[in-house]
């Protein structure tokens, strides 16, 4: 009886070896060395995704670690909410929603052997947080712009701090580009990983002034393509701005309660003075508020912004919608979507 209770928390200790958070290791030495895979371990093995995660590099270990046959592929079993490259086990998000997704790593060549990373998936935030605007403006609302570390704070002087301004994107570049305060760099030193796992040292890449709709990498955003925006949320359209620019204009009412009601908007939105990067010149057009919207012409090149302009009366200055050029300007974002999605948290 004691040998085989020894025998068990021998087993028990060995399963633990293994580090499931990060690279695994330790294994098994009294397995065979080459022939064919019996065994495939993932990391991770399971974790919980929010909609503004990044997601993590998902890798596997054949055992025997010099197995013959030790290539896989990857699936999802409900990828229309998240999907898996066959090949890569690069994560995709689709439509999202709460619940429980299953990636598996199959042997390609043993079709019995496999191993599994089980997801728990949640439609809410992880990092950011939303506002809940759905009486007003009949959507929800991220709290910040992507990648600021904090939402807006009036008390902040000139509201200019670097954690209220988030990233700077090229329209159609879901690749942030460099910060002009920094010369290019993201301030910190070191290196810079991107959400895809690419990995610059010294920070963020320079601003790219040649960057237009005819590039390799340019995603349409007003054709749904991938934005930065988490999963399920999106840029608000031209209409959605000038429905902002109209209800938080105290000049479109008459009653007090209407225009207290117009400037608590503003206050809610908390529109950071994000401002803009031009090229040429490197300008840093400091002075505005910005959320950029989806729409797009083509034949100018050109995309709707809704711009909140400073010029000395925050509380009450009208917000305007302006054209500006797709290319040579990089701009902060902020993300919406749609008040009728019950499985908000």
């Amino acid at each position: 009886m004691k040998k085989g209770i020894f025998l068990l928390l021998s087993m028990i200790a060995m399963f633990y070896a293994c580090d499931y958070a990060g690279d695994i290791k330790d294994y098994k030495e009294d397995l065979a060395e080459g022939g064919p895979v019996n065994t495939i371990l993932v990391s991770p093995s399971a974790f919980t995704l929010y909609v503004d995660s990044e997601f993590p590099s998902m890798s596997y270990v054949s055992v025997p670690t010099n197995t013959v046959d030790s290539v896989v592929v990857w699936s999802s079993d409900t990828p229309e909410v998240l999907d898996v490259d066959p090949e890569t086990g690069e994560l995709k998000w689709g439509t999202v929603r709460n619940c429980e997704v299953v990636i598996s790593a199959t042997s390609a060549t043993r079709k019995d052997v496999k191993g599994e990373c089980r997801i728990t998936v949640r439609n809410t935030m992880g990092v950011y947080k939303y506002l809940d605007l759905r009486a007003e403006l009949g959507l929800f609302v991220i709290d910040r712009n992507m990648g600021a570390t904090m939402a807006f704070d009036k008390t902040v002087t000139n509201n200019m701090a670097a954690g209220l301004k988030g990233n700077y994107y090229h329209w159609g570049n879901n690749t942030p580009v460099a910060n002009k305060e920094f010369g290019g760099d993201d301030g910190r030193g070191g290196y810079y990983t991107y959400p895809n796992g690419r990995t610059l040292l010294g920070g963020y890449p320079e601003f790219d002034p040649s960057w237009n709709a005819e590039g390799e990498h340019f995603s349409d955003w007003s054709q749904g393509g991938e934005t930065p925006c988490p999963g399920g949320w999106r840029l608000p359209t031209k209409e959605e701005c000038e429905k902002i620019i109209y209800m938080t204009n105290v000049a479109n009412f008459n009653t007090q309660q209407e225009k207290t009601a117009a400037r608590a908007l503003r206050e809610k939105l908390g529109v950071a003075m994000s401002g803009y990067q031009q090229i040429p010149g490197g300008n840093w057009q400091w002075q505005h508020g910005m959320l950029w919207t989806s729409t797009w012409n083509p034949e100018t090149k050109k995309v709707w912004v809704l711009q909140a302009t400073n010029s000395g009366d925050w509380k009450d200055d009208p917000w305007e919608m302006k054209e500006m050029e797709l290319k040579g300007i990089a701009i902060a974002v902020r993300c919406v979507r749609d008040g009728n999605v019950e499985d908000v948290e």
